[in-house]
């Protein structure tokens, strides 16, 4: 299989699949799956939705690649199509954060996601906020800015920069340090 050249891809394809004529798919957010016709330069319509009788588009996208993700999403606004992140309901809540994989943006609304611990895909919009998945590295620096920021306030710094905890973890951190 040849690597897929992303940059040939016509506006707003979502996915690439090798085994078909018509090798760039799209899917929008109500799930209907589209194909690019090269000779009328125009999207064509597989499915009209996932109930469909027979989907085809539906089909062919599951054996799809993915586009990729050009850049890395920094937690601001929705996560794009294809990142790995976590979920929760009610901002400032102490609710549980889930795993999710992004599958495709609803409108600019929220998004489908495929979520491990309901096995299968969910709608999540309003309400729902994201972030994405601390690494290692995010982990112990994040426990070590709180056992330093705790340190300075009982020994009386309360003037101090708010940002030095955290500058102090990541250079511990950065110098091998990992125990807490």
């Amino acid at each position: 299989m040849s690597e897929i050249d992303w940059s040939k891809a016509p506006e707003g394809a979502t996915h690439y699949q090798h085994d078909i004529c018509e090798n760039w798919l799209k899917r929008d957010g109500n799930n209907i799956v589209s194909y690019w016709s090269w000779g009328a330069q125009r999207w064509y319509k597989y499915a009209n939705s996932i109930s469909s009788s027979n989907a085809d588009g539906l089909g062919y996208i599951s054996k799809a690649t993915p586009k990729p993700v050009s850049e890395e999403w920094n937690g601001n606004g929705l996560p794009p199509v294809g990142v790995e992140c976590e979920y929760r309901h009610e901002p400032g809540s102490d609710s549980i954060w889930f795993k999710c994989e992004i599958k495709y943006i609803i409108a600019g609304d929220g998004v489908a996601a495929w979520c491990p611990h309901l096995e299968c895909e969910q709608w999540l919009g309003k309400g729902f906020i994201f972030r994405p998945i601390k690494s290692e590295k995010d982990k112990a620096v994040e426990v070590m800015e709180k056992l330093i920021d705790y340190e300075l306030k009982i020994k009386g710094a309360y003037t101090y920069d708010p940002d030095i905890p955290h500058i102090i973890a990541k250079t511990l951190y950065k110098d091998g340090y990992r125990k807490p």
